[in-house]
Parts: C-alpha cells; sequence; structure tokens
C-alpha cells in the first residue's frame, strides 16, 4: 500500500535514476563471500608446543591446591 501511494504520487521516469546506476559495476559485489575469517583456523602451534603446554599446565594443578579443586568439581558437573 505504501508503495503504491509513492508511486502514484512520485512516478517513476524515462531516464530517471534507475538508468544513471545502469551500467555502473563496483566490482566488489562478489568479493564479500572471499573474505575468511581467521577465529576459526588452526592455531600456529606445533604438536610439541601444545604438549609442552599441556604438560606444563598439569604441573600447576597437581601444584596448586585450588586450582586442582576447581578441575575436579568442574569434572562432576
Amino acid at each position: 500500500m505504501v508503495l503504491g501511494e509513492l508511486f502514484s504520487n512520485y512516478p517513476p521516469e524515462e531516464g530517471g535514476f534507475g538508468a544513471e546506476l545502469e551500467g555502473k559495476h563496483s566490482g566488489t559485489a562478489g568479493k564479500t563471500r572471499e573474505k575468511k575469517d581467521d577465529i576459526f583456523s588452526k592455531p600456529s602451534r606445533t604438536k610439541a608446543e601444545i604438549a609442552k603446554k599441556v604438560e606444563s599446565f598439569a604441573s600447576r594443578i597437581e601444584k596448586d591446591l585450588k586450582l586442582k579443586q576447581v578441575i575436579q568439581l568442574n569434572s562432576l558437573i
């Protein structure tokens, strides 16, 4: 209904605004999906670095009593 009123009051003209846009192309319309989100990419760590981090965290759990309790409580949930 609103568009009907709009076009009845302001009918589209031959060679109007649409003709100015016709033929123009920015070239970026198809490239929006080509950008990759790096949030899901693999970390740049090697397996050895990851193993070292796991060992470090395991030793921290054994040394810190409060951290050990938190881990045990979370494993029960």
